[in-house]
């Protein structure tokens, strides 16, 4: 009761400095009608739905940045209080139910740290971001992993790597004891496992800020003498590595696992999203050939997921040929970070002297598949690319229009799909491969001439250059092996020729 007239006076306040804003900066109305439906649901004694209200007006303020910024932080230091006040009168007491469970409380410091970090509160927002952790401790690996990913950001972003460390470790135990498996993957914790949607939901996010902590690996090195720079070029480059081989592996997995469940969420990680991410990481090491092989992979899972053509999403086409195994979540898609492939050692590449030639033969043999594995295409995916470059096989040579509706639903981003596959097997002067995407991009963009124009320009060029580039004495499948493409079938793509379609990656 004696705390209701300093709520009030609180509100009051706050009420008072938004009017002080610029009024073509923020929505002060909106922002007013905010702290009364905050007001009124105090009076009625619903502080966590008031904070709800209160937090929105925070939200406001921060996106707008700047001068609102401290006045941000208020707003939700105020929310934290209201979070921490229980509802309807209830004893004091029933305060222990809440301790770990209260989810407008976790949002509440995750902002008030956001607020804080952008003012340059370190000290403060580190503490709150682990204070929002500690609010959602008892609940989903879901909502905890989200509490934890802002931690992780946050040491992230200052190369802060013993704190960041400690975070995705904690974040592991989480998700593993979530799955009903001990810390050491072996023994059973306890019987309330959690649903593999949750599980796999938890594990990308998860992954995902894994392959965010392996690509900054260099700049979290702790050294910073000048002798040390090779060092550390040598850690960012290790690094980029290893996270575009965690993306196109087990991310792109557990992502495909949740796209063929039947009861995945909203919102949740798309599976061309994961494959476009380990391209641009192939990209930026200059593997042209594995960037090609994920550009490949996003077109399948963007054509698949769009139903485009009567396709299906090549999560459920994978589970309707290995059945509900194809959506569940094992605890080997978590991995151990520090361990081999996620920053600690790595297995050799080669054997020592003293082994003998049958051994050194059969992990030459082993490294050899695997690397053949990084470039093959499941056979969903490769029938599915063949469905879509159909599209551009049929298609007759004519110019777009702007006013023209596409031709085909979702036509739009499965053919921009197209022209970016298309063009990066031009830049890596694959001429015959490149044309059936390019003839797909042209056929599809029919309403977009800007992009089908370049998409025709590609194709022109693609047709010329073999014979413009290539020696006399050479034919048109001459390639040198260390940077061939495809493996033993390989044919002009045009349609009107001969030959079995190329494409960049070995037919299954």
């Amino acid at each position: 009761r004696h705390a209701r007239p300093h709520r009030a006076a609180t509100m009051e306040a706050l009420a008072q400095a938004i009017t002080t804003l610029p009024p073509d900066a923020v929505d002060r109305q909106r922002l007013m009608q905010c702290l009364g439906n905050a007001e009124r649901n105090v009076n009625v004694q619903k502080n966590k739905e008031a904070s709800k209200w209160v937090m929105q007006v925070g939200a406001s303020l921060h996106k707008l940045g700047g001068e609102a910024l401290p006045l941000a932080e208020r707003v939700f230091q105020h929310a934290v209080f209201l979070a921490k006040q229980l509802d309807d009168g209830a004893p004091e007491y029933m305060q222990c139910e809440f301790d770990g469970n209260n989810t407008e409380l976790g949002d509440a410091f995750t902002w008030l740290g956001a607020t804080e970090s952008a003012l340059g509160k370190n000290v403060e927002a580190e503490n709150h971001y682990r204070a929002a952790a500690k609010a959602v401790e008892e609940r989903g690996c879901v909502e905890f992993g989200d509490k934890l990913l802002h931690q992780a950001i946050f040491f992230r972003n200052r190369k802060m790597k013993r704190q960041y460390d400690l975070v995705i470790t904690r974040w592991e135990n989480k998700v593993l004891v979530a799955g009903g498996v001990g810390v050491d993957g072996n023994k059973e914790a306890h019987d309330g496992r959690e649903g593999d949607v949750a599980l796999l939901n938890a594990t990308c996010s998860l992954l995902q800020e894994k392959s965010m902590g392996l690509a900054h690996l260099g700049a979290m090195t702790t050294n910073t003498d000048e002798s040390d720079e090779q060092t550390k070029e040598a850690a960012a480059l290790r690094g980029q590595t290893l996270a575009a081989e965690l993306r196109a592996g087990r991310l792109a997995e557990c992502a495909m696992r949740l796209e063929a469940h039947p009861l995945r969420p909203a919102g949740s990680m798309p599976l061309e999203a994961v494959y476009d991410l380990a391209a641009s990481s192939y990209d930026r090491l200059k593997n042209k050939r594995l960037c090609i092989v994920n550009i490949s992979k996003s077109l399948a899972a963007t054509a698949g997921a769009k139903r485009f053509a009567g396709l299906a999403p090549m999560g459920e086409m994978k589970r309707m040929v290995e059945g509900d195994d194809a959506s569940v979540w094992h605890a080997k898609l978590v991995g151990k970070w520090g361990g081999p492939g996620e920053g600690g050692a790595d297995s050799p590449a080669e054997l020592p002297a003293s082994a003998s030639d049958e051994e050194k033969k059969a992990h030459a043999k082993k490294m050899e598949d695997a690397e053949l594995l990084k470039t093959k295409l499941p056979q969903v995916m490769f029938a599915t690319l063949n469905h879509v470059f159909k599209v551009g096989d049929v298609w007759k040579m004519r110019g777009g229009k702007a006013d023209m509706k596409p031709v085909m639903e979702h036509a739009d981003v499965v053919g921009k799909s197209c022209y970016a596959l298309g063009q990066q097997m031009f830049a890596a002067e694959a001429w015959k491969e490149c044309q059936r995407p390019l003839r797909a991009a042209a056929a599809l963009l029919m309403h977009n001439p800007y992009q089908q124009g370049a998409a025709c320009h590609y194709l022109a060029c693609a047709y010329v250059f073999p014979i413009e580039h290539a020696p006399p004495s050479a034919n048109a499948h001459t390639r040198p092996a260390s940077w061939r493409f495809t493996t033993g079938r390989d044919g002009y793509s045009n349609p009107s020729y001969h030959g079995v379609q190329g494409l960049p990656f070995p037919i299954p």
